[in-house]
């Protein structure tokens, strides 16, 4: 063997063997530390592996702590408007907060009742003091546990209220849920704070949001976001577009195709209320003051179901026709266009794949019944919405001086509170010429939200009455509003000198006017919901007094029809005569579809009587039955409560635990 052979054997011999010992030392298993040893050795000064943000591993424990929630119980919108608001915001703040908003209606027991879970609430308060209907069962469900367990008390939490100061009962739901969460176990990580609606909800929430920011910084150990200073800002510019506000696109469908590529999802609130409503055939629509005004009606309805004494109807009413004409050129639409049928779809969606998504309404539908009940084309809406209209303009200058408008919270205010300026008027004013995109406009403009009367009409009679009074008045003229606009956004709207800024301006609602006009055969579309008074157990064996103002006096007569009764109306709103009082009463009592048994009507200056009057009707009936009051004055309320306490020395609380006292404001 040749010299150059002998020396490859050896080279290989010996990487073979080196192999062999590498292999059976890597199979052996690694030798227990000797007594004395540290266990970390050298391994205690190594900083294990972090995460791009080790901080926030290490404080929130991700694979084991929930995501923290925002959930929200609304009955108008607004506090779900704002949830989502604030859930957005807070996924693109940090990975362990939820990208939506849960609708209370949606909730998992298992998340409340994990270790470690954390949620934000944001809750509104209905009529008086109660809770929306989209949190009705969570609320049973806590209070269930607080009888049966089981305790919550692994859940971290806070609340942001939704009120008007208003109402006596003032954010009354926000601080009910506060107390039952805490008889729960539950723990309150920041103080309650009470939005007004009266005063400035919109700051009231935002300074809120700050403090909530600071606050889940501290407790979860992530930064504070950089985005807050910035996260308020509204504007528009001219290379903006709707598609950057609505995330849907429009699709035309044949309505005979039963299987939709994309299913649409009812987790909006009033999206909620409206796909409940259903078609009531009109009976009848009575005039009830025929020698007065005549502009209080009964609407009878036929009834497909049962339903309970004094239920509340909400009313989904169409939009005025010569509104929605406006808007139809506006949209470049004809109207052969509006039996067409409507849906949205994902922009990104996958027609093979399928995918679900938020519906701003109940789709499929006509764009008949998009523009006539589901969106709201007559009160001016939220400074949110008029910012997201806003890319519908062009021009530089245009969106300058929408921009400047809706900086200025002193004009709005006037325009909204003032003037009552409609949605019409506004882009009449501020977007002359404008032509809407269908699809976007569709999204941005906010959904109608149901109007609740209470049903007059008892169950036995098989048919749904409603008490409405029309709402007509004369407000105030644009004259000097075009003077200021020209002063505070250098802005001369074009033909001032006739239209809108010339004619003689009328608040009309839009509600009552529709159910006012209604005729036999016309269809109205509403669902129905409990209310204050029909959650009264055994309230049709109980002696009522009832007190209440205006057309709210009758809505609550269907127990006339089961009880021993006594009335007491403060309906009379001006000083008139008794004779022309007497003949109103008088029509409305005669009325077929009311039993009513009157006790004394009085005008507001005969206080000292009523006051008299209403001693009377206590004395004799005392603690054996309900005292109602119903009304939209708080004063009015004031002063009931005043009577009751001073001449039965009762607590009123007191007395609505017992379910004697009944009140339902609107």
């Amino acid at each position: 063997m040749s010299h150059g052979a002998r020396l490859t054997l050896i080279v290989a011999t010996s990487l073979l063997a080196a192999y062999a010992v590498y292999r059976f030392c890597a199979k052996r298993p690694p030798e227990p530390p000797e007594d004395g040893d540290d266990e970390g050795g050298v391994a205690n000064d190594v900083e294990p592996e972090h995460s791009a943000n080790s901080t926030d591993t290490n404080a929130l424990n991700t694979l084991a702590a929930p995501k923290v929630g925002v959930y929200y119980a609304s009955q108008t919108g607004t506090a779900e408007r704002l949830a989502k608001t604030l859930a957005s915001f807070m996924a693109k703040w940090h990975t362990i907060f939820e990208p939506d908003a849960v609708n209370l209606e949606d909730w998992k027991e298992d998340y409340f009742s994990r270790k470690g879970a954390l949620a934000i609430f944001l809750v509104s308060t209905h009529d008086d003091g109660l809770f929306p209907d989209n949190a009705t069962k969570f609320v049973k469900w806590l209070r269930k546990c607080n009888k049966e367990g089981p305790q919550l008390d692994g859940l971290s939490f806070c609340i942001f209220g939704l009120g008007s100061s208003e109402y006596p009962l003032f954010n009354q739901a926000a601080k009910n849920l506060q107390s039952i969460l805490k008889k729960l176990g539950s723990h309150e990580f920041m103080p309650i704070a009470l939005g007004d609606d009266i005063l400035d909800l919109k700051s009231d929430f935002l300074r809120w949001k700050s403090n909530l920011c600071t606050t889940l910084s501290a407790k979860l150990g992530i930064d504070v976001p950089i985005a807050e200073a910035s996260s308020a800002q509204l504007g528009v510019f001219p290379n903006d577009s709707w598609r950057n506000r609505a995330q849907l696109e429009l699709r035309y469908v044949d309505i005979r195709d039963d299987k939709q590529e994309f299913e649409p999802k009812i987790s909006d609130v009033i999206c909620r209320q409206q796909w409940q409503c259903m078609e009531h055939e009109v009976l009848e629509n009575v005039c009830m003051t025929p020698e007065d005004d005549g502009q209080t009606h009964c609407i009878v309805l036929k009834s497909h179901e049962a339903f309970k004494c004094a239920e509340t109807a909400n009313v989904l009413y169409a939009n005025p026709p010569e509104v929605v004409e406006y808007f139809i050129n506006r949209l470049n639409l004809k109207k052969t266009d509006m039996e067409k049928v409507i849906t949205f779809v994902p922009r990104y969606g996958r027609r093979d794949e399928g995918a679900s998504f938020d519906a701003p309404f109940p789709v499929p539908c006509t764009l008949k019944d998009a523009l006539w009940y589901y969106l709201d084309l007559t009160g001016l809406p939220s400074v949110e919405v008029l910012s997201d209209l806003g890319t519908f303009l062009r021009t530089p200058h245009e969106c300058d001086r929408l921009n400047r408008l809706i900086a200025s919270e002193g004009l709005l205010k006037r325009m909204r509170e003032e003037l009552h300026v409609t949605l019409v008027e506004f882009v009449e004013i501020f977007m002359p010429g404008v032509i809407f995109n269908l699809g976007g406009f569709l999204q941005l403009v906010p959904p109608k939200v149901p109007k609740p009367y209470t049903i007059s009409s008892h169950p036995k009679t098989e048919m749904i009455a409603l008490t409405v009074k029309l709402v007509h008045y004369s407000t105030h003229s644009l004259k000097s509003f075009k003077k200021t606009i020209e002063r505070m956004l250098d802005y001369k709207p074009p033909n001032t000198d006739e239209g809108i800024f010339r004619m003689r301006r009328f608040y009309k609602g839009a509600c009552t006017h529709f159910l006012c006009s209604v005729k036999p055969g016309d269809m109205v579309k509403m669902y129905r919901r409990p209310s204050a008074f029909s959650n009264v157990e055994g309230l049709e064996n109980k002696p009522i007094i009832m007190i209440a103002n205006g057309a709210g006096h009758f809505g609550k007569t269907p127990t006339t029809q089961c009880n021993a009764f006594y009335s007491l109306g403060a309906g009379i709103r001006t000083t008139c005569s008794i004779g022309k009082s007497s003949r109103r009463f008088e029509a409305v009592i005669t009325s077929p579809y009311i039993s009513h048994s009157p006790g004394k009507r009085i005008a507001h200056m005969y206080n000292t009587w009523y006051e008299h009057t209403l001693q009377q009707s206590v004395t004799s009936y005392g603690m054996k039955g309900s005292f109602a009051s119903v009304g939209k004055s708080k004063q009015m309320g004031a002063q009931v409560k005043a009577i009751l306490q001073r001449f039965m020395n009762a607590d009123i609380a007191t007395m609505k635990e017992r379910g004697q006292y009944i009140e339902e404001l609107w």
